[in-house]
């Protein structure tokens, strides 16, 4: 039963009570939230990209039959490029403030 392991209960609070820091006083605002939320998340593509480029080019993990073939891969490099280019972008915005717009 997993809802008795401890680790599950405190999961359950930090979900219930970590949201309820943003309504203090002197708090950010849910438009600027959503957008540092949503840059971290563009941060965080490369690593997906990258990962299921790796997982299906390789024979290892997906089998001879399935993997990737030249221009399945081609796609998936540029993919990946994109992927690349937004997450820096995203991050002199995240990192370096909305001076540089």
């Amino acid at each position: 039963e997993y809802r008795a392991h401890p680790m599950y209960r405190r999961i359950v609070v930090w979900c219930l009570v970590s949201p309820l820091i943003w309504t203090l006083p002197g708090m950010p605002d849910f438009v600027t939230l959503t957008l540092a939320a949503n840059s971290g998340q563009v941060v965080l593509l490369p690593l997906l990209a990258g990962g299921l480029w790796w997982i299906t080019a390789s024979s290892e993990f997906i089998g001879e039959k399935y993997r990737t073939r030249w221009w399945e891969n081609a796609i998936l490099a540029v993919l990946f490029c994109l992927a690349v280019y937004g997450a820096i972008q995203s991050a002199r915005v995240l990192f370096g403030g909305l001076s540089g717009l």
